[in-house]
Formats: C-alpha cells, sequence, structure tokens
C-alpha cells in the first residue's frame, strides 16, 4: 500500500531510503569514482579488426570448402553463359545461382540436369541435390 507523507517529511524520507538531495562534492566524487571502477572494461576493436576476424573464422572456411564447385563451374558453362550468372550459397544441398537475365536464366534450367550430374559426378564432398536459378544482380569484380 502507497502511503503519502506531508510534503515537509519527504527530504527526510528520500534521506531515510538512502538517497541524498544534497552529496558534499567529495563524497559525489568517490561515489563516481566507485561506479567507474565497477564498469566493465572496454572491449571495443576496431571495425577492420572484427571483419577480418569474421571473414577467417565464417567465411573463408565455407569458400574453400565449395571452391571445386567455383572452378567445375566455370568449366562446364561457356564464357558468355558464365558471365552472366555466379554462384551465390552452396547450403543444405542446395546450390543457388545468381543470373542476371531472364535469357540466360532459361538456358540454364534447359541444361540443368546435365550440370547436376556433373556436379555431383567430380564434388561428391558437397552432396548436391538441386540447383535453384535465381533472377537477380550480379556484382562484377573490378578488373586490374
Amino acid at each position: 500500500m502507497i502511503s503519502f507523507l506531508p510534503v515537509s517529511n519527504r527530504r527526510d524520507a528520500a534521506c531515510d531510503m538512502g538517497y541524498t538531495t544534497m552529496m558534499d562534492p567529495e563524497e559525489l566524487l568517490q561515489t563516481t569514482v566507485r561506479w567507474r571502477k565497477n564498469t566493465r572494461p572496454d572491449r571495443t576493436v576496431p571495425l577492420s579488426e572484427a571483419l577480418s576476424a569474421f571473414m577467417e573464422s565464417e567465411l573463408l572456411p565455407r569458400r574453400r570448402r565449395f571452391e571445386p564447385v567455383n572452378e567445375l563451374w566455370e568449366q562446364l558453362l561457356p564464357a558468355e553463359l558464365n558471365r552472366h550468372c555466379r554462384i551465390d550459397e552452396v547450403s543444405g544441398g542446395l546450390l543457388k545461382v545468381i543470373v542476371d537475365s531472364p535469357v540466360y536464366l532459361h538456358e540454364l534450367r534447359l541444361c540443368s540436369a546435365g550440370l547436376l550430374t556433373e556436379l555431383q559426378r567430380n564434388c561428391r564432398t558437397t552432396r548436391i541435390k538441386k540447383i535453384k536459378f535465381v533472377l537477380g544482380q550480379i556484382l562484377q569484380e573490378k578488373q586490374p
């Protein structure tokens, strides 16, 4: 149950509960120093270090694992068709390929059975069961 104190007693009640309306400067400084010592240590790192650690722990092992798929993909497709598609990901037996044009998407779908057979025969460790072609934008790598 909440009880209301008369206005004159509010300051006394606050002091009794450990709250002070006015601290002397030295006590305020000591309280602040204690609070600062209790804070967590600064664990911030530069963004470049965080990205580098992420790349090494997550992306590079995955890329190395599927590098044979990329190499075989480039060998199986004609150069013209290869310029218009990129492997996006390989996960759960699904090879996802981004294609930048409906025309090339149709061509890839027509030859997907042969591509899948070759990938399964030559890249057994990836266990690819299906190829999914998705229409999208391909980011071109900068040429030196």
